[in-house]
């Protein structure tokens, strides 16, 4: 129930810096609605959400370091692979005095600083028990083509909207953290990422997908396509055909 929730939460968040349009097209378009409603018992909405507040604070006129850094913290006790949004944070942190880099680590610690006392409860240090198992990393063969286009799951494959909002994309930086993130992913020693509909560990992705598609947006409503011609052209059919695609993942048709 909760996670339906911080998905419906992270929507309305997401209102804040992009159209209804985008919305629309995220909640019924993207893994989103698989996560958000049907396999609810994995961590990928409240990712969702986490992202979400991050990226609400971090654009923000009024931006208050510790609490950025206090939503980073969450995004990383969630899931900590998504600690690589601390890229987002470079151009103003830079602008800022070192008063800010301060406040934002005081507010990151409070809350990720629990996370390392478990673990180190637990295992007697303060790594990850993902890399200290008998999983890890191959940085020298990433498998990225399949992570994007296998059959299996592949995230442009079974999610196309994700491949429209990385054409839409337009910031250097968000640009940087997928590709980073789809290298860490292809990367990783499951890198198939388990009974994974679409790529479910891009679900945090999502958020910067969406300021994507509204750029790409703009661009179709200048070629006069836009309104309800908008919806029947591009985001109908990708609600169709991801409805399709969950319905055969849980049907578990070839």
């Amino acid at each position: 129930f909760m996670s339906v929730c911080y998905a419906l939460v992270g929507l309305v968040l997401l209102y804040r810096f992009v159209p209804i349009a985008v919305i629309v097209a995220i909640a019924g378009g993207s893994n989103l609605l698989f996560y958000g409603s049907v396999d609810t018992v994995n961590s990928h909405a409240v990712s969702f959400f986490a992202v979400c507040v991050f990226l609400s604070l971090l654009r923000s006129s009024k931006r208050n370091w510790v609490t950025i850094g206090a939503s980073l913290g969450l995004i990383a006790l969630i899931r900590t692979q998504d600690l690589i949004y601390v890229f987002l944070l470079r151009p103003g942190l830079a602008a800022s005095q070192g008063r800010a880099l301060r406040k934002f680590a005081f507010g990151f610690l409070i809350i990720f600083l629990p996370q390392l006392f478990a673990w180190f409860m637990t295992t007697g240090n303060v790594i990850s028990p993902y890399l200290t198992g008998n999983e890890g990393f191959n940085f020298l063969h990433p498998h990225i083509l399949e992570v994007l286009f296998s059959l299996q799951n592949g995230l442009f494959l079974w999610t196309p909207i994700v491949l429209l909002g990385i054409f839409g994309l337009k910031d250097k930086l968000m640009l940087a953290v997928f590709f980073l993130q789809l290298y860490l992913v292809s990367s990783w020693s499951s890198w198939n990422q388990g009974a994974s509909y679409s790529g479910r560990m891009f679900v945090s992705l999502l958020p910067l997908i969406a300021i994507g598609l509204s750029h790409l947006f703009s661009t179709l409503r200048r070629i006069k396509l836009q309104g309800l011609s908008l919806y029947l052209a591009v985001i109908f059919p990708l609600t169709l055909i991801n409805t399709i695609m969950i319905i055969s993942f849980l049907l578990k048709l070839p």
